[in-house]
């Protein structure tokens, strides 16, 4: 029986206030290094151990044992060379807002791009027949070994040589071979020579002179413990030829999260060279493979080595869409040997991006192959994680499959993450009204009218069902939480539940399509509705007022009342045009309006050339308004104060920070503010600014500080320092904090920062990537299941992140807090242990143990007690 080992991600999620978007759901074992906690059980809660002795057993799930002797023979070694790779890929290039539109358009145009030529290099590919041409005639004197051009496992029909000659053996591999994307030129025989074309060599190709002792190295050291304890073999061993070709179970199981690794070896791969000697397996042996693929600087993420094996199952957890790194090419697998297999997996890590898996582009190009894949007569399943997949229907050929009794596909698509970078305005204290961004099934059904659930919630209201379906698409979130910045919905996810966390869809020829997942778009807050009005002339130029033009805002106080721009419409010396006047009433919107109000400038009389002593009468201020005006001086030195008809006031200069502002009105078409009687000072004299308190911190550089005028002071802040600032103010049109009186910190040079309580820490639940507080990645990197405290967090470049260092920080998404704790607790009953990630392992806790505790740690809503590394039990 093969084996059908399913590893299902089905990692459920609850969104937690410092978590926006779904999390990861790699599953992933850790290090044999102790955690940063120190702690050590009273008992050990699970023991797997690589094989100490020339025996090992391995348990499939059928209950079937299997028992593999190593062979005793003296090997020699058989090179093999780490490829080259000339992959050329580009993915989906992470979106980012550059500019925030007046209004929200449902449409979204893609600006990703993903070149998903097959790669180019030398190996054989989906070719049905290959024709090789041996030379006419090859003489030899000593012993030959020419490697073969392919290790493909379609057929190849040969040309035998017509002329041999040998003093000694020799072995000679076709000399020209056909490969997919390469034309080979024939041979061209002139009289006297012997002429032969001569095929680049394939990197991944077996040596012809294998024998049963000959050495197999692998480059990655995960790839050949793994094989080595699969094989039966200690880990000081060596792979020979013989222990592959000599295996003789059904299944070769290199689920690199199965085996236990020698310290200091990192479970993620970092190539799959030596993994093409599996080929030499007897022929009803088959393969279950699943492995985390490294996305670092030197990761070789190449799946051609795979070529030819016979899989049972393959696995890829990695950076498959985010060009920063790496990528896994998932077209590849058009060139693989899927026949026997019943499982294939997909899952971005969220090491490098959140949702770093399958794209829509990926999934058109690898649809014919995962089609025919379900078509192999296997009771096949498909897995996508942490994925950006938006429209499913290149897979709804499935759908006509003939229905096979007991044999149905399976599909499985969680969390799933979109985002979009195109803003949703948003009003605080008012309800949250968004339409979804398109998401289409395997049958073209409309999963965007599916969702139930929003972490944009307060953290008491983070629960199913809190959002409103309107129809079309659309939902209402009544009570947002106008702290978090970016919008996310979709679903809950809370795998196996009675109720519609996820959704769960069966098609007449036994077809499933699990589902579930969240997008993510970045809000911009505002305090009120508002209008703006634009003033334009008759050839929309727009209508200047001392060197600006001329703009308004109007604010509402709530989404939906009625406003009347008629106060606002009146500007001197023009005449508004009678289409300008249909827009001046309406209501107040979630999204800010423009309005452009169009005017004609009337004409200028020439007065008579008689001289004249009459002077222009004074025209009294208009449009007074009698509100607070929330501002500071732009200026330190004493300005010009300007009387009711707007003329300078003699000899008569003030200093802003002196004054009172107690109105404000439109003289001759300019605004001022009144500081007493008959006395007004330019608006353009201040800065405008909002009463806000918070904390920031500063970048890895000594910070340069302004005063209200804009102008550079003799302070600065040092690197990495925290700062409350109690205003936010503009400063020609820069936002800057302001951390001391008439001292500011402009808004680029630091980061919001989020204190927690002290002691509070956080625990990886994936390898975590760390950044420093201007989003640019380190080199360091955090295993899974490590432990670290935090005193904060923040958004960086659109990523909630929690501090962990001077300068150190990693994405809020993938970690759990806890809280440490010394106690010890005694099980009553056989109690079942979890990971961290809230999956149920193979041991158990006898009835009547005592164990050691020393984290209480939060896992989906529920709270665990950590008795091991990554090994917890429910509180």
């Amino acid at each position: 029986m093969l084996l059908n080992k399913k590893c299902i991600y089905l990692g459920v999620s609850l969104f937690s206030a410092m978590i926006l978007g779904s999390m990861s759901n790699q599953t992933v074992k850790a290090d044999t290094t102790s955690d940063s906690t120190g702690t050590s059980s009273t008992q050990t809660a699970s023991s797997t151990a690589t094989p100490s002795t020339s025996t090992t057993s391995y348990v499939a799930p059928t209950g079937t044992v299997v028992t593999t002797q190593p062979t005793g023979t003296t090997p020699t070694v058989a090179s093999v060379s780490l490829p080259t790779s000339s992959d050329s890929t580009t993915s989906t290039v992470p979106l980012t807002t550059t500019v925030i539109p007046t209004t929200r358009s449902t449409s979204v145009t893609s600006t990703s791009t993903a070149n998903l030529t097959a790669p180019t290099d030398t190996s054989t590919s989906g070719t049905a027949s290959t024709t090789a041409t041996a030379p006419t005639s090859t003489s030899t004197t000593g012993t030959t070994t020419t490697a073969p051009a392919s290790t493909s496992t379609t057929s190849t029909a040969a040309t035998a040589p017509t002329s041999t000659s040998t003093t000694s053996t020799a072995t000679t591999a076709p000399a020209t071979t056909s490969t997919t994307g390469t034309t080979t030129t024939a041979a061209t025989t002139t009289p006297g020579t012997t002429a032969t074309t001569t095929p680049e060599p394939d990197p991944y190709a077996l040596p012809s002179n294998l024998t049963d002792s000959s050495i197999v190295t692998f480059t990655d050291p995960a790839i050949s413990s793994v094989v080595k304890s699969a094989l039966g073999l200690q880990q000081t061993a060596n792979v020979t030829v013989g222990d592959i070709k000599n295996y003789n179970q059904e299944v070769l199981d290199l689920d690199v999260n199965d085996y236990k690794l020698p310290t200091g070896v990192s479970n993620q791969i970092e190539s799959l060279n030596g993994l093409q000697y599996l080929t030499l397996l007897p022929s009803g042996t088959v393969v279950y493979a699943d492995f985390n693929m490294a996305s670092d600087s030197t990761a070789d993420p190449d799946l051609t080595p795979l070529k030819g094996v016979n899989l049972n199952a393959l696995g890829l957890t990695g950076n498959f869409s985010d060009p920063k790194a790496p990528e896994i090419d998932p077209t590849q697998i058009s060139e693989l040997n899927l026949n026997n297999c019943v499982y294939l997996g997909f899952h971005g890590d969220g090491i490098v991006a959140t949702n770093d898996g399958i794209t829509n582009a990926q999934l058109v190009a690898m649809a014919p192959t995962l089609i025919k894949y379900s078509q192999n007569g296997q009771s096949d399943s498909l897995y996508f994680g942490n994925s950006s997949i938006t429209d499913f229907t290149p897979l709804k050929p499935i759908l006509s499959n003939p229905e096979v009794p007991g044999k149905g596909f399976y599909l499985s698509s969680g969390n799933m993450t979109i985002y979009d970078p195109t803003p949703i305005y948003a009003v605080k204290g008012q309800p949250l009204t968004f339409t979804a961004e398109p998401n289409t099934g395997l049958d073209g059904e409309d999963l965007a009218a599916t969702y139930h659930y929003s972490a944009t919630a307060p953290a008491d209201d983070q629960v199913d069902d809190n959002i409103t379906y309107l129809g079309n698409d659309t939902y209402v979130l009544q009570n947002a939480d106008s702290s978090n910045n970016l919008l996310s919905y979709g679903n809950l996810g809370e795998f196996g539940s009675v109720n519609d966390t996820y959704i769960d869809k069966s098609y007449p020829n036994g077809t499933t399509f699990i589902y579930w997942g969240t997008t993510v778009e970045p809000i911009v807050w505002q305090d009120y509705p508002n209008v703006t009005v634009e003033y334009v002339d008759q050839n929309d130029n727009p209508i200047m007022n001392n060197g600006q033009p001329m703009v308004r805002t109007i604010d509402g106080a709530k989404i939906g009342d009625s406003y009347d721009l008629t106060p606002y419409s009146t500007v001197a010396g023009y005449t508004m045009t009678g289409t300008s006047s249909t827009v001046l009433q309406g209501k107040y919107t979630q999204a800010p309006q423009v309005v452009i109000l169009t005017y004609k400038e009337n004409l200028v009389v020439t007065p008579p050339t008689t001289p004249s002593t009459s002077t222009t009468p004074a025209v009294a201020p208009t449009d007074i308004v009698n509100d607070v005006v929330d501002v500071t001086p732009q200026k330190t030195s004493p300005v010009q104060v300007y009387d009711d008809s707007g003329q300078i006031v003699p000899n008569t200069r003030v200093s802003l920070a002196d004054t009172t502002i107690q109105e404000s009105a439109l003289i001759n078409g300019k605004r001022y503010y009144m500081i007493g009687t008959d006395e007004w000072v330019p608006v353009s004299d201040y800065d405008s600014y909002k009463p806000e308190t918070g904390v920031v911190r500063t970048f890895g550089a000594d910070t340069e500080l302004v005063d209200s005028a804009g102008k550079p002071i003799d302070s600065q802040l040092s690197p990495n320092t925290e700062w409350k600032y109690n205003k936010v103010i503009t400063i020609k049109g820069k936002k800057y904090y302001e951390v001391a009186t008439n001292e500011y910190l402009a808004a680029d040079s630091a980061v919001q920062f989020t204190p927690v309580k002290a002691g509070t820490a956080i625990t990886t639940k994936i390898a975590a990537t760390v950044y420093n507080s201007e989003g640019q990645i380190l080199t360091t990197k955090l295993p899974a299941g490590s432990s670290w405290k935090t005193d904060g967090s923040a958004v960086i470049n659109g990523i909630p992140m929690c501090r962990i260092a001077t300068d150190e920080w990693i994405p809020a998404q993938g970690v759990d807090t806890y809280s440490s704790v010394k106690m010890t607790y005694t099980v009553d009953s056989e109690t079942p242990v979890y990971d961290i990630d809230g999956n149920v392992l193979p041991n158990t806790l006898k009835a009547g143990t005592t164990w050691k505790v020393d984290q209480i740690v939060m896992i989906d809503g529920q709270e665990y007690y950590r008795v091991a590394t990554n090994e917890y039990i429910k509180a």
